[in-house]
């Protein structure tokens, strides 16, 4: 299933880490989509959509 491993649990303790005690979502990126954007502008996004949950 895909060709990279992301660990998970140290995502969570980045997270947690930042000091955000929501709920947190894992997203897989659409290689054909995500994968191909500048990986800054994908964090952007990310953190974009992910600020207001915290």
């Amino acid at each position: 299933m895909g060709d990279r491993v992301a660990d998970l649990r140290m995502i969570g303790v980045a997270v947690q880490g930042a000091g955000c005690r929501a709920l947190c979502e894992a997203v897989i990126f659409n290689v054909g989509n995500w994968g191909r954007r500048d990986p800054g502008g994908v964090v952007d996004t990310r953190v974009t959509r992910f600020r207001p949950a915290c």
